[in-house]
Formats: structure tokens, C-alpha cells, sequence
């Protein structure tokens, strides 16, 4: 599944010229809310009427709102479907091991870190902590990302652990 994510993530990024997604979410007609109420809620997808809509804790930080809303596009695009019932609610940076999450975990680490980007970077950069703010990621979706490349070709050092529940902490 992960290679199937991994292409559509490269698809979309070419037909919309961009890999921001709240741009992607706009031009896909998902409509985005931000609520400044929420206390431990970092966002939640659903579809009202047929219509999506992703509502984003406001309260976040730059990095978080873009990690935040990356995530929930991967649930439009691939788990609108669990939607149509009640919403995909995020009370953390999620349950890691479910389906849905993890799968959405991989499409945000991929439509915000680009592999060829993140190679010659880390070629130029040793610290991970700069890394991350270079790329403008959370510390833990940049964490994600390089475990999924250790995975398959690499084998970076990746100095914290990716906890369920980081959003929430």
C-alpha cells in the first residue's frame, strides 16, 4: 500500500503544481474551518451532504497546521468513504499502527518532504532538529519519513522515537 500512496502522493503534487495542502484541499473543494476551541482535538475530517470539510485546531503552530492538514487531505483522498458516517477525528499524530492513520502518516511525509530534497540535505546537514525546520516539518513527520526510507534503501539515524499520540503532547 505504501508504494500506492507513494505514487498517487507524486501524481497529485504534478497535477497541481504544488505540494501545499491547503492549496490541494482548496482546489479539491474540500473546504477548510479552523476552531480556536479545541483543547486536545487537532482536527477532524468529514462529509456533510456529499460536501468535505476538514476543521484545523487553530491554536497550532505553522508546522503543525501544515503537518495537520497534510494528514487529513490523505484522508480525503483515500478514506473519504469512512467519512460519510461520523468524522475521522485526530486527537494525536495518530494511532500509528490502524490503517487509515498510518496510511495517512505516509501521504503527508511524502507530499511535504520531497526523498531527493531530503538526501542532499542531510548530505549538507547533520542535525535532524535543523533538518526539520529547514523543511518546515514537525521534528515527527520528518522522523517518519526517515524510517520509511531506512526501510528501503538508507540508514539514517533518526534520534527520537515517533510516539502515537505527539500532536497531543
Amino acid at each position: 500500500m505504501d508504494d500506492y500512496i507513494i505514487e498517487k502522493t507524486k501524481q497529485l503534487k504534478e497535477q497541481f503544481c504544488t505540494s501545499n495542502p491547503f492549496e490541494i484541499l482548496e482546489q479539491l473543494g474540500v473546504e477548510v474551518k479552523y476552531n480556536y476551541e479545541f483543547t486536545k482535538l487537532k482536527a477532524f475530517y468529514y462529509v456533510m451532504l456529499g460536501k468535505p470539510y476538514v476543521v484545523i485546531n487553530g491554536n497550532m503552530d505553522e508546522h503543525q497546521l501544515k503537518t495537520v492538514a497534510a494528514h487529513e487531505l490523505g484522508h480525503h483522498l483515500f478514506h473519504a468513504h469512512l467519512a460519510e458516517n461520523s468524522p475521522i477525528k485526530e486527537m494525536g499524530f495518530y494511532d500509528y499502527k490502524s490503517g487509515p492513520e498510518y496510511e495517512a502518516h505516509v501521504f503527508a511525509a511524502n507530499l511535504l518532504i520531497d526523498d531527493e530534497e531530503l538526501e542532499s540535505m542531510i548530505k549538507d546537514e547533520a542535525d535532524f532538529y535543523c533538518l526539520a525546520s529547514c523543511l518546515e516539518v514537525m521534528p515527527e513527520l520528518l522522523a517518519f519519513k526517515m524510517k520509511s526510507f531506512n526501510k528501503n534503501k538508507n540508514k539514517y539515524n533518526v534520534p527520537i522515537t515517533v510516539k502515537s499520540s505527539f500532536l497531543a503532547e
